[in-house]
């Protein structure tokens, strides 16, 4: 509530004592009919059980009838002064860059754009360089340091490992295993994936709002 008061949100409040953490959420955003859910969870080593889990995100995303927004939280990840945002054809690119743009504008932060496309691609790059016109066009007024478009046959591996320089890497809704990982850290253990260490924020179009 103090987050919302200082940003002259209004916002109410609901506490629920709760089993399993994702039912409810789900149902209390479609009883209120909400547009959006905004959840958080922690990865990092405290013996206290979060209150979300990374699997409770998981079952957020896949089961809201709403956008949902996830935001994976480390040890140390208050300081926001670059964003890393990974643009694609996909359906939850245009959210994700909305929300890397207001994420610049709280923090003060700069933003880099990347696009990865497969390295046998055609040597005509159109469609590439226009889904980074398009992020350039929605991020208009904050401070890009780089854009640019590059080649991989995993964009998965080269969205991870670019993300380590980083404070925050904003992404729509992944499938690719290594992207999950990003955002939810492993199944067994998120701690123990030294690729899933940097904070991470995803997007995800609920697809009523794509028909629109």
């Amino acid at each position: 509530m103090q987050v919302s008061d200082e940003m002259g949100i209004a916002a109410e409040k609901t506490v629920q004592v709760v089993h399993d953490g994702a039912t409810p959420i789900v149902e209390l955003a479609a009883n209120d009919g909400c547009e959006g859910v905004f959840v958080n969870i922690d990865t990092s080593q405290s013996k206290r059980q979060p209150v979300l889990s990374a699997q409770a995100a998981i079952e957020i995303s896949t089961h809201a009838e709403t956008d949902v927004f996830v935001r994976k939280l480390v040890p140390g990840s208050n300081t926001v002064q670059r964003i890393l945002l990974a643009v694609g054809g996909g359906p939850h690119s245009a959210l994700a860059t909305k929300a890397a743009r207001a994420l610049a504008i709280a923090h003060d932060a700069q933003v880099d754009i990347t696009h990865i496309y497969p390295e046998d691609a055609a040597t005509d790059l159109g469609e590439e360089t226009a889904i980074l016109q398009q992020a350039e066009e929605t991020l208009s007024g904050i401070e890009l340091f780089e854009t640019g478009l590059l080649p991989s046959n995993s964009a998965a591996d080269k969205v991870v490992d670019r993300s380590q320089k980083y404070d925050v890497t904003v992404l729509g809704a992944p499938t690719a295993d290594l992207l999950r990982q990003l955002v939810f850290g492993t199944a067994a253990n998120e701690c123990e994936n030294a690729r899933a260490a940097n904070a991470a924020f995803m997007a995800q179009q609920h697809p009523k709002k794509e028909q629109r």
